[in-house]
């Protein structure tokens, strides 16, 4: 089976991300699996003209048998039409026949919305790999020979699997009442349905044909659910589970971000609960592998001198990093940590990272104020993270990066200026040697959170705090702040539905060809990134389960009332529209 997995963007970025790897490791121990993969090619814009085949053997796209997309980022989604296009394979599921392969799309973007991509794949998998895809494949496999259709429709019955031209999908029963069609939803044709005419056996984000029913059984599955997964996530059997011997683990590539690096993953899942932040509710429940585990695997599969990358969502919580650390540094292996939290007190972790070899340390204290902070489901005050701050220069480090965020729900005046006070307070406790950077980023609503209701700020506001930043940047910190017009074109695919097919085949793999594809619309950037009504349909809200949908509504109206907000909040006070 000629099999080809694809990642909507460079070779090397690909080559770094630990869920492609992992997928890749999966596929590759598959018997009568041919492996390939596809990239975006290097430098290579707009694709108009290019010559898309697989790696390593140079096959062209019509010729595999299956071609599954891992989707990490929903900026990457322009690429994925243009990248079959460009190879030969019809972009539009509606247009593929029997003699082309079937495609497949799953990662963290899937998982939060893949409406966006609809048009596009036959199939979407929504869950982690590890708990899909051998499922999936053993049904593909006894499925060979089957008419097109009628297979897709035996994969769609998987949990975890949503076959979006037939609108079926494995998900939780959507809560009674109210009238479904509202917010255009799509037909079964995927086109946009007049709000408020929804009718008897659609649901949220679909409405199936007559005698169409969602499937709700559950599947024997081999991978038993986490108690806390079945009853918060949508999506059925989809969750990786700890069996003793397993560590997720990757060697990149001499061509990866991280030449040479073997990465391990020391859980999934975070013990926080931002408001912001989709990627702690889609891996949840929290899972931790044990310290003394993982240690043997980077002894066993690294030497010394090399580099052992520890990756999580929250490493720096994990409770036997310190030792975990101090065991690797011993065996002179050098340490890299994706991240720490702004308050990190572990001096002996932090001692043995150092002396490891590790020159830069990431913290995200997200905002200066305190007040905005909390409101963003992050609860620490500035004087824990100075704390924590003049810590890691005394230790010291050569470099420090914060990341932050402009444009947050109710953020204000003051809270833009607390920002640079912070960074200014740092700077005085931090040693001259050591670098201090911070990166900006703007707001982006996220679905599947407590502020997917919430609007991105407007232009001009994100503009003109963008500028006064860099104007009022304390000396010895480098102050970066990225394009808010880049964070906005995510957030239209973030918080899209399926009439984002048409504009991303109109866009041919150009982020640039946006504005023009939304104005031949009528339409603006702004207007679609505006404020949600709590009471509307979301594109993908047939992911989450009741008890998802309950907690994300009661956690948005608790941060609206302790900013003493009745409305939806905007930066600067304003009501959003």
């Amino acid at each position: 089976m000629r099999v080809a997995l694809g990642f909507a963007n460079r070779a090397e970025l690909a080559l770094s991300n630990l869920g492609f790897r992992i997928t890749e490791a999966l596929l590759a121990a598959r018997p009568g699996v041919r492996l390939e993969r596809l990239f975006l090619p290097a430098g290579r814009a707009p694709l108009a003209g290019a010559r898309i085949r697989t790696t390593p053997s140079g096959l062209k796209l019509p010729s595999l048998d299956l071609l599954l997309w891992s989707l990490s980022f929903e900026g990457d989604a322009p690429h994925l039409p243009a990248l079959m296009a460009a190879g030969g394979l019809p972009a539009l599921a509606e247009e593929r026949d029997e003699g082309h392969p079937l495609v497949v799309a799953g990662g963290a973007a899937v998982m939060i919305n893949p409406e966006p991509l609809a048009a596009f794949c036959d199939l979407f998998l929504v869950g982690e790999a590890e708990a899909l895809l051998e499922a999936f494949l053993d049904r593909w496999q006894a499925l060979r020979g089957e008419r097109r259709a009628a297979a897709i429709a035996a994969l769609a019955e998987l949990p975890g699997a949503v076959a979006p031209l037939l609108r079926r999908h494995r998900v939780w029963a959507l809560p009674e009442g109210g009238d479904r069609g509202r917010g255009g939803s799509p037909d079964a044709a995927g086109a946009p349905r007049p709000a408020g005419s929804g009718a008897a056996g659609t649901g949220i984000g679909f409405s199936l044909r007559g005698g169409d029913e969602v499937s709700l059984r559950r599947g024997p599955g081999r991978f038993d659910p986490w108690p806390e997964a079945a009853a918060g996530s949508a999506v059925e059997t989809v969750k990786w589970t700890q069996a003793a011997g397993e560590v997720s683990r990757a060697r990149l590539a001499a061509d990866g971000a991280f030449p040479g690096a073997l990465l391990l993953e020391l859980g999934r899942g975070c013990p926080r609960r931002c408001r912001f932040c989709a990627a702690t509710r889609i891996y949840a429940p929290l899972r931790r592998r044990p310290a003394g585990l993982v240690a043997r695997v980077a002894r066993e599969e690294s030497l010394p001198g090399e580099t052992v990358g520890l990756l999580s969502l929250s490493a720096g919580d994990h409770p036997g990093l310190g030792a975990l650390t101090q065991e690797l540094c011993a065996a002179g292996r050098r340490v890299s940590i994706s991240s720490l939290p702004a308050t990190f007190d572990d001096e002996a972790a932090l001692r043995a990272l150092l002396d490891s070899g590790t020159t830069t340390l990431t913290i995200a204290p997200e905002t200066g104020s305190d007040r905005l902070r909390a409101l963003a489901g992050k609860p620490m005050e500035n004087e824990a993270i100075l704390r924590g701050v003049e810590r890691l220069g005394m230790a010291g480090l050569a470099q420090l990066r914060a990341y932050f965020m402009i444009g947050l729900p109710f953020e204000e005046e003051e809270d833009l200026r607390a920002l640079t006070l912070l960074l200014a307070r740092m700077r005085a406790l931090l040693p001259a040697s050591t670098r201090l950077s911070a990166t900006v980023n703007a707001f982006s609503p996220k679905p599947r959170t407590p502020f997917q209701w919430a609007g991105m700020a407007p232009a001009h506001y994100l503009e003109d705090a963008s500028r006064r930043l860099l104007k009022d940047a304390p000396r010895g910190v480098t102050v970066r702040v990225k394009s808010p017009r880049e964070a906005r074109r995510h957030a239209l695919l973030a918080r899209g539905d399926v009439r984002w097919g048409a504009r991303l085949a109109a866009m041919a793999g150009e982020w640039r060809a946006v504005a023009r594809v939304l104005r031949a619309e009528g339409l603006r950037a702004e207007a679609l990134t505006g404020a949600a009504d709590p009471g509307t349909p979301l594109p993908w809200g047939y992911l989450v389960s009741p008890r998802e949908a309950i907690l994300l509504r009661e956690e948005w109206e608790r941060a609206r009332a302790e900013a003493g907000r009745g409305e939806p909040g905007t930066p600067g006070g304003r009501a959003s529209p």
